[in-house]
């Protein structure tokens, strides 16, 4: 998962803790991080907040999709805005989605939830 909020990286582990759900999950506060790590680990999954730094979801999206290493690799963007222009801008970079993050608490825990259980037990890699 990439992204710099400290609360949003906390808020999501306790709630999959909570959940009883056992994901191993690494977080990235910068995109430059990722890059980094990426050859020593190739993730099932990445999360990336559409305002990482110092590439936004789009330069991210950009550099993975342009390598044949990790092109397959389902990228989730996490996004504040719910403005269409931000969204096609992420699928038209090769986005398997994006998701609007929530703005109270239980929505956050419900959206983590069915986010995580239809990544991992619903969909197909």
């Amino acid at each position: 998962m990439l992204e710099d909020d400290s609360d949003d990286r906390y808020l999501t582990q306790e709630t999959l803790n909570s959940l009883g759900l056992k994901i191993q999950i690494k977080f990235y506060t910068r995109s430059d991080e990722l890059f980094v790590a990426l050859p020593q680990t190739k993730p099932s999954l990445l999360l990336v907040d559409y305002n990482s730094t110092p590439e936004n979801a789009v330069g991210v999206l950009r550099h993975l999709k342009s390598n044949e290493a990790y092109r397959s690799i389902p990228v989730v963007v996490l996004c504040d805005s719910h403005h269409p222009k931000y969204h096609a801008e992420c699928y038209a970079e090769g986005a398997s989605s994006v998701v609007v993050k929530p703005q109270t608490l239980e929505e956050t825990k419900n959206k983590i939830k069915s986010f995580f259980t239809y990544w991992m037990e619903v969909a197909e890699s």
